[in-house]
This record gives structure tokens, sequence and C-alpha cells, in this order.
């Protein structure tokens, strides 16, 4: 052997570097794949990469959103799964902790982020990560309703004196119903420099909009006007003046957003869910007229305009546009747009008060595979809103088999399971609800008193249930 004999370490040595290259070069190919829209390729490139460079973190990255975004690929576990792998690697990487905490918090793990926020932090970390890690910590903490350790940690970590440390600092008192305290807490920032007016503003006109509706008004004005350009500051101004009832000067900024934004097709949908929130049918069709005439994309603005018809009680217009639709079958009534169609027939011929037509199209959308729950939850409040309380628990019951980890959606099951006596699975669901995140405290208050009115011997479940229930609520547990 003219070379000499080779160590296993040197071996192994250099088998990895070979590994870790092939790796590399797997994942920038896969990065011009991107760039050329040829995702299948990239994904199965971005595989191989990361098995090979599992120190890739960019690698990791990229292959994680492919779980996260892709439809038919969507697994956040698995997601999870490939950060959480490359973490050994990524110490001081603020943009690797960042998407990963940001995953856990997406999928409720909240005690997970807590963990991993306690276990960093008693290393050395740059500042910025140390800030990233406690600012997660407390908002978790708040999550989970253990508002005084949320609290600690925004001392300990000084992140009041960061913009989303004040923010969560007023969220903890609003929530423990001290809305007085939250105004004065963001009242005060607006006189230090080093806190995003906007976000203080925006904040500030939601805490105010129902004590002081006037104050309200005035940060929406303070906001919109220190960012003309921002299509949502424009909007929340749009919204406070229609609470307040000034319907002018509502008409005449809803005119200055539709000049101003016409090209935007992500304003003027913004507008639109405005009018059909507000039941404006006569601005929500100017919308869509504009929208139309620039080529965008027909179907929001058309099934928004027939929702406007509907908030304004104007049943017999929305089933007139509705039947023109059904008749013409335009390009744009895609399946996964079917299902809201035949919500909006369900709730136009309810309110119609045709009641055969009505069941037919709430059966035609309980059968529909591409409504979401945040989707069924709305279509069931309308119905709840037109004293159809069954019917609307049937939408919530699909709503929640159709997403069980949804918790508004749980929540708006569990107060329809109340509402209509409905309730065999109230405290299987309140069970459920008490593992998730903090939530409305009345509906459970609500489910406290009729679970606990029930005649009958309960099993072991229930009582626990119950008993959680009342620790829930009891006023010193407002941690």
């Amino acid at each position: 052997m003219l070379l000499g004999p080779l160590t296993v370490g040197a071996d192994w040595s250099f088998l990895k570097n070979v590994q870790t290259q092939k790796g590399d070069k797997q994942i920038a190919a896969a990065k011009k794949a991107i760039e050329a829209g040829d995702y299948k390729d990239a994904f199965l490139k971005l595989r191989t990469g990361v098995h090979y460079a599992p120190d890739n973190l960019e690698g990791r990255l990229l292959l994680s959103e492919f779980y996260v975004h892709l439809p038919g690929l969507r697994n956040l576990p698995k997601a999870e799964e490939i950060l959480s792998e490359g973490l050994p690697y990524a110490n001081g990487n603020y943009e690797y902790f960042q998407r990963y905490i940001q995953l856990l918090l997406d999928q409720q793990k909240d005690q997970a982020v807590i963990a991993f926020a306690q276990e960093e932090l008693q290393a050395e970390q740059p500042p910025a990560i140390k800030k990233l890690l406690a600012s997660s910590m407390a908002t978790s903490l708040f999550y989970r309703g253990q508002f005084d350790a949320a609290q600690a940690s925004i001392r300990q970590y000084q992140l009041a004196e960061t913009t989303d440390g004040l923010l969560l600092s007023a969220k903890i008192a609003n929530v423990r119903g001290n809305v007085a305290q939250a105004i004065l807490l963001l009242e005060d920032a607006l006189s230090h420099n080093q806190y995003k007016r906007d976000a203080l503003y925006a904040d500030l006109t939601y805490y105010c909009r129902e004590p002081h509706p006037a104050k309200a008004l005035k940060y929406a004005r303070l906001r919109a006007a220190a960012a003309p350009e921002d299509t949502g500051a424009q909007i929340d101004l749009l919204y406070t003046l229609s609470m307040n009832g000034d319907t002018k000067e509502a008409q005449a900024h809803a005119s200055k957003i539709l000049k101003q934004f016409h090209e935007d097709q992500r304003a003027l949908i913004m507008l639109a869910n405005v009018a059909a929130d507000e039941g404006q049918p006569a601005l929500c069709k100017q919308v869509r007229q504009t929208a139309l005439k620039l080529k965008m994309d027909p179907a929001p603005f058309e099934l928004l305009a027939i929702e406007s018809d509907i908030t304004a009680k104007n049943y017999q217009q929305a089933l007139t546009d509705c039947k023109a639709i059904t008749i013409t079958k335009p390009e744009w009534l895609t399946p996964a747009d079917q299902g809201i169609f035949n919500a909006l027939i369900a709730v136009a011929n309810t309110g119609a008060g045709n009641d055969e037509a009505a069941e037919e199209a709430i059966d035609a959308l309980m059968d529909d595979p591409y409504l979401r729950a945040e989707s069924l939850n709305a279509i069931a409040r309308r119905f709840e809103n037109l004293g159809h309380v069954d019917t609307a628990l049937r939408i919530a019951q699909k709503a929640h088999q159709e997403n069980p980890s949804h918790q508004s959606a749980l929540t708006v099951l569990i107060d329809l399971e109340i509402k209509t006596g409905q309730t065999e699975q109230l405290s299987e669901h309140i069970a459920q609800l008490l593992t998730m995140r903090h939530g409305r405290n009345d509906i459970l208050a609500e489910a406290y008193a009729t679970l606990s009115a029930q005649p009958g011997p309960r099993t072991p479940a229930e009582t626990q249930t119950l008993q959680a229930l009342k620790t829930r609520l009891e006023p010193t547990n407002a941690r």
C-alpha cells in the first residue's frame, strides 16, 4: 500500500464529506427547480439533499415548507420533525429558530415552545435570539392562561421594552377584564419612540371600540393618516366609521379606498368583505364591477356580492343572482367554490322561507369535501342568526369533524349544543376544549351550568371534566 493504511476515522470523515457535498449539490439543484416551477423535482431533490447533508439548514427549511404549504403533501408534524432534526446544527440561527417555533405554535404545541425556550435560554444566545425565545415563551404561557407566568417572563427578559412584549402585556390586562389598564399601557407607550406606532394605534382602536368609540375612531384615523398606503389601516378606519354610525363619512372613505387601490386584488377583496359584512350590496357590486373590468378572478367578488344581499336581507335578489349562476355555469365556479355557493343558496332560501329548497342546498353543502372549518363556522352562525339553530348545529358538527383540533369550530359546536339542548357529547367536547388554549370563559360558564344541572349519576370522566371546568372558572385561576 503505497499511501499507507488509512484509519477508520479518516475513512468515515472522507465518506461523510463526499455525502455532504452530494447533499449540498442536490439542495442547490432543488432551488433552481423551484425557480423554474418544477416543484415535484425540487421536492425529490430536497429530500435526497437533506438525507445526505443533514446540517444544511436552508435545505431543511425549504423541505419543511413543502409539508406546510403544498395541499397534497400538507403534514405539519412531518415539517416539525424535519426542523427538529436540524436543531443540533442550528445554534445561533435566528431564522431557523423562528420558523421552528412558529411551526409549533401553528399546531398549538405551546408546552413544547415553553420547554424549548427554557432549555435554549440556559445557553449563551445572541441578544436577538434571546428576545425571540423569551417572547415565544411568554406568548405560549399567555395562550395557556398562565398570565402571571407570562408577565413574569415579560419582566425578567425586559420584553415590555419591545412592541410585541408591550402588546402582550396589554392583551393580558384585557383578558383579565381590565381593558382600562390595557388602554393606559398603550397610550403611555405613544410617548416613547421605540414602539411601532402603527401596532399601538391598531390595538388601541380595538380596545377602545366598546368603552370609548370616539377614541377608537381617533386612533383609527391616526393610523390611517400615518400609513396612507397600508390597506389594512384604511379598511380598519372604514370598519370603525361604520361601527360608530358615521355613514356618510364611511361611504366617502369606501369610495376613496376603491379609487386608490382599484388595481390591488387583495385590497378589493378586503373592501368587498366589509361591504358583505355590513350589508351594503351597492358598494359590494361596485367593487365587483371594478374587479371584473381588470380581469381579476371573479369568484370572490361574485360570491361576496350575493352575501352582501343576504346580510341586507335582500333574499330574493340573492336567489335571482344564484339562479343566474346556476344556469350559466361559469368557469370561475370551481369545485372548491361550490360549497360556499351552496351555502349562500341555502341561507338565502332559508331567509326567504323556501324550506324545501333550503334543505336541498344544505344537504349539498353537508356533502361538500372542500369546505373548511373556518367557512363552516361562518355558515353555522348565519343559520343561527336566522333562528335555525338545529341546522347551525349540523353544520358545526361537520366543521368539527373536518378539523377536530380547530378550537374555534369546537367552541361554536359547544355553544350550539347548549343552545339546542343536544348535550349528549357536551362533556366530551368540553374535556377536549380544556386541553386547548385559553378561550371564552362565557362559553365555559354556560357549559358548567348546563352540565352541573344534568340529573342522574355521572361517569368518572364526566365528574373529572366538571371539576376541571370548575377549577378553570375560579377567579383565582386567572393566573
